[in-house]
């Protein structure tokens, strides 16, 4: 299963790619210096693959390659980067309350 992820900035959104069809994507928007991600989609095909967490991780990555801040609205984003300390650092210390339990 060959899969990528790509940012599609027309549709603002990252995308999961699973041998050239879409399986997935995340939603995003700027807001005040920062990148929100709002929702996150798998196909009912593709649930229980992992393919979320891969979306999710790859995309923080590109994020952070940018210089971008994060401020993570999709409580799967959330869950995320609560159990991935190693990204909390992209979310802006206005908005920790978010990842803090």
């Amino acid at each position: 299963m060959a899969t990528q992820v790509l940012d599609d900035p027309g549709r603002r959104r990252f995308e999961i790619m699973i041998n050239g069809q879409l399986a997935g994507f995340t939603t995003y928007r700027n807001e005040a210096g920062s990148v929100a991600l709002d929702h996150t989609q798998i196909d009912s095909r593709w649930q229980g693959r992992g393919l979320a967490s891969k979306l999710i991780g790859e995309s923080l990555d590109k994020l952070r390659a940018r210089g971008a801040t994060v401020v993570p609205y999709c409580p799967f984003v959330r869950d995320f980067i609560v159990h991935h300390p190693e990204y909390a650092d992209l979310v802006p210390p206005a908005h920790r309350s978010l990842i803090e339990s």
